[in-house]
């Protein structure tokens, strides 16, 4: 996938990405995108709005020089780009045996280390079988954030980079979710399966674990 700023240049040229990003700085310096809102009542929602501040400029920039459609459909489409290379960098490239191998502590710890990774995230892990994971994300303040922005249209653009991530590993793990915050759901419900399609010859095939208590 290409970056956010090859999709910006592609679509805008050198100069016309060099004037955008330009016009961002403006905006951050004058305060935006969070200028009259409530200061953040804690470090979640203070995280949120970090991770998303560029994200928001940039929408309103886009906008403001190519009218509302066009400019959401742009900045959607490098904060999915961008989503996208930062759970690359977070996560790696999870190793769906080396998983299944541990314990069922080790394999609680581990994706408690993924969970935590993501600082915008108040979730709980319900199962954490070796092909079969959960959790449920039930505050996302990258929502939060845009909603103090007010750039709700924005915050589902983030959600979009888990779906084109994890599909995108080798060996692909598989992610489902009924509902997200960023659409209107009550949670985001991740339900992940990190079995490989040809699994390793001898391994034997995992029993379903009853599901634990949430953490």
């Amino acid at each position: 996938m290409p970056s956010p700023l090859s999709i910006l240049r592609g679509e805008l040229g050198l100069a016309g990405s060099l004037a955008v990003l330009m016009g961002c700085l403006g905006r951050r310096l004058g305060g935006e995108p969070y200028r009259g809102t409530a200061v953040p009542a804690d470090r979640l929602e203070d995280n949120g709005r970090r991770l998303a501040r560029w994200a928001l400029l940039l929408h309103r920039e886009l906008a403001s020089r190519l009218g509302a459609a066009e400019g959401l459909a742009l900045a959607t489409r490098m904060c999915v780009a961008g989503s996208v290379a930062d759970l690359r960098r977070r996560l790696g490239n999870p190793d769906a045996d080396a998983f299944a191998d541990l314990d069922e502590a080790g394999r609680r710890q581990q994706v408690r280390t993924w969970v935590d990774s993501f600082p915008n995230a108040d979730a709980t892990i319900e199962r954490c079988e070796p092909q079969r994971v959960s959790f449920t994300v039930r505050r996302c303040s990258l929502v939060e954030a845009c909603a103090a922005a007010g750039q709700t249209e924005l915050a589902a653009a983030f959600c979009e980079g888990d779906s084109l991530f994890f599909p995108s590993l080798s060996p692909p793990i598989e992610i489902e979710r009924s509902q997200t915050i960023a659409t209107g759901g009550s949670i985001c419900d991740f339900r992940l399966c990190l079995e490989s399609p040809l699994p390793a010859a001898g391994r034997p095939s995992s029993r379903p674990e009853p599901a634990e208590a949430t953490v």
